[in-house]
């Protein structure tokens, strides 16, 4: 066998060796997608200039000893965290910020430390959960 052969069968060789072992060991956890709509008083909430992106209703979700999963709603209430959100208890945090990250038109009421709202992400890995309506009157 010459030597360009036996080289072209090591490169053959080693590619089938390196594709097998690439499916190998765990796989990273996908997480759950999960999405809900943000309502107050019956409706979606409104800030001014909202629609330039310095109005905003953020949602926050914390777990502790774990890093918080923060998204912005949109105009209709809609929030998705999309996919990494972990199986767990959650508490959701709601700001209406209406003059940047420091403002809070509802005055605390939803803060990171005031919340009483709880949420359940349940162990769906990769999958979409939807929680429907989360009515802040109801807290």
């Amino acid at each position: 066998m010459s030597s360009q052969v036996r080289t072209a069968l090591g490169v053959v060789v080693s590619l089938l060796v390196g594709v097998s072992l690439t499916g190998c060991g765990p796989q990273p956890y996908r997480g759950v997608t999960v999405k809900m709509k943000i309502h107050k008083e019956g409706k979606p909430m409104q800030v001014p200039l909202m629609d330039i992106g310095v109005g905003m209703i953020e949602v926050v979700l914390m777990v502790p000893d774990a890093p918080e999963h923060s998204e912005l709603a949109d105009a209709e209430g809609n929030v998705t965290f999309a996919g990494g959100v972990k199986p767990g208890t959650y508490k959701m945090a709601v700001f209406q910020r209406d003059e940047g990250m420091d403002s809070d038109l509802l005055n605390g009421a939803f803060s990171r430390q005031a919340t009483k709202i709880t949420i359940v992400v349940p162990d769906n890995e990769g999958e979409e959960i939807d929680l429907g309506t989360i009515e802040l009157n109801d807290y």
